[in-house]
């Protein structure tokens, strides 16, 4: 299915709302990263290692110039590269309720290999990474956030190999009126 089609599917599905589907209310695109800040630092730092010990090798060179190779490599790899926030991004959780379920859109790049790049194009990959998970009936604001961290926990097993970037839902998550939100499409 292409890319239009789902796009056309998804935009009559929410037309149909009440009258056969449940409206899927959208809440938050969860960014998907090749790897966590700390993994995507050593692979910086370990290229720049190599870099140096590469262009020095076992020469007698003073630390001066060493240390302004490093400080100069470290530039060039922010500016060739960009920094880990937004450039390291792969694809992305559309965290979505549909009735009592919480599901969540996987969209991402095309790629087999995925390496450092700044030419990324996201494609729609599947309706649900991982199973849905059925909201508590209970139906307190605290119930709903621990079923969606739940879901987005299920995801982070279907794809071990990446890092969900989880810190807004984490840190923001239990401030919300999840029950008003979830109440919003109907």
């Amino acid at each position: 299915m292409t890319d239009a089609a789902i796009v056309k599917l998804w935009a009559g599905m929410k037309e149909i709302g009440d009258g056969g589907l449940s409206a899927m209310i959208f809440f938050h695109d969860l960014p998907i990263y090749r790897l966590s800040p700390d993994a995507f630092e050593a692979e910086n730092q370990r290229s720049i290692d190599q870099c140096i010990a590469n262009s020095f090798g076992s020469w007698d060179v003073p630390q001066e110039h060493i240390d302004r190779s490093r400080r100069i490599l470290t530039v060039s790899a922010i500016q060739r590269g960009g920094a880990w926030e937004f450039n390291e991004v792969v694809g992305f959780l559309r965290l979505h309720f549909v009735g009592s379920q919480i599901r969540g859109e996987y969209v991402g790049t095309d790629r087999k290999r995925i390496y450092r790049t700044r030419r990324k194009v996201f494609h729609f990959k599947t309706w649900k990474l991982a199973p849905e998970v059925e909201i508590a009936d209970t139906n307190d604001d605290q119930s709903i956030y621990r079923s969606v961290t739940a879901y987005v926990d299920r995801c982070r097993r279907e794809l071990p190999l990446r890092y969900f970037d989880d810190r807004w839902l984490r840190e923001v998550g239990p401030f919300l009126n999840w029950k008003a939100l979830r109440q919003a499409g109907r």
